[in-house]
């Protein structure tokens, strides 16, 4: 096994992540990183992944869960109508 760092872990028991090691992790400032348990009882750090609609789609589908057909993309125009309609609608004296 080869070392590439070292880290110290502060008084608040924080701990930095050194270059070398977000380098290779390809994670930056606000990104969420897994640390993880292995078989063999040896923690394991990995980059924290950011999930896209498709992947929650088929988290859900693998569940067993119904999912609805994903509907056409509306325009900024359609979004725009959309709100003002249920504005609208919501605020509506009678």
């Amino acid at each position: 096994m080869q070392s590439i760092t070292t880290s110290r872990i502060t008084s608040k028991h924080q701990l930095t992540l050194p270059r070398p090691i977000r380098d290779l992790l390809g994670v930056d400032a606000g990104d969420n990183v897994l640390w993880q348990l292995d078989e063999k009882g040896r923690v394991v750090l990995e980059p924290g992944r950011k999930y896209t609609l498709a992947d929650i789609r088929a988290a859900v589908a693998a569940a067993g869960g119904d999912i609805p057909p994903e509907k056409e993309k509306a325009s900024v125009d359609e979004m725009k109508a959309g709100m003002i309609d249920h504005i609208r609608q919501r605020h509506a004296r009678s």
